[in-house]
């Protein structure tokens, strides 16, 4: 009986950890801070001829986008992209925006099934309110 109890508070205890610990996530240095935002996905949208791949973490405070010629992950492993548009809302870091003011170059370095991760960095803005985004990096579960 101790044994069942032991094996069932075991499970337990790894259940409740496999919860706190967020595979998916996106992380960048801006502003003299390091940012970090959990449940990353990215959802594709098809405008036109291309697809837009949209990367938000789970509360919505930050936002990046690309365009991907295909709607198929494994076919964007090595490829590099521009960003078209960066949102921050993460208290005290506001930051939006959009196509030519966004100097982003987004990799992707891995891709295992929906599951994709990459790394970005560059500047965003014009002239003096532009900013730096360095070390950025994403795992993100890929939404159709």
């Amino acid at each position: 009986m101790r044994a069942f109890l032991a094996i069932i508070a075991l499970s337990s205890l790894l259940t409740l950890s496999c919860g706190l610990v967020d595979r998916y996530e996106i992380a960048f240095d801006v502003d003299g801070r390091t940012l970090n935002a959990a449940g990353a996905t990215i959802c594709l949208q098809k405008v036109d001829d291309v697809f837009v791949a949209s990367l938000t973490d789970r509360a919505s405070t930050m936002k990046l986008e690309w365009t991907v010629p295909e709607k198929t992950p494994s076919k964007w492993h090595g490829g590099r992209f521009r960003g078209t548009l960066i949102e921050v809302n993460t208290p005290p870091v506001f930051h939006e925006f959009q196509e030519n003011m966004v100097g982003i170059l987004i990799e992707i370095t891995d891709v295992t099934g929906r599951t994709v991760s990459g790394k970005f960095s560059g500047q965003v803005g014009l002239g003096e309110g532009s900013i730096q985004i360095d070390n950025g990096v994403f795992r993100a579960y890929v939404e159709f």
